[in-house]
């Protein structure tokens, strides 16, 4: 399973189905980390978790952001 595939994971139950998820993570990658969700490290984990915080206090309000980024966190922890 690729780091994005992860992430996605992990990310699909704060938001309402896997492609809402998609195109949040794609987003965040591609205007915050530089970089297609392809290509998505575990070095970018750190960043992409602070985005997420950020970006999705919008959308899924900020308990549950930061949440979702202490999983990423986590997910980064373990690789």
């Amino acid at each position: 399973m690729s780091v994005y595939e992860s992430v996605v994971q992990i990310a699909t139950p704060y938001f309402e189905n896997t492609a809402k998820t998609e195109t949040f993570l794609a987003r965040q990658c591609r205007s915050h980390l530089n970089c297609e969700p392809s290509n998505l490290k575990a070095s970018d984990l750190w960043n992409l978790a602070h985005w997420a915080m950020i970006s999705g206090g919008m959308m899924i309000g900020k308990e549950r952001a930061e949440e979702l980024g202490d999983k990423i966190r986590d997910l980064r922890k373990t690789m």
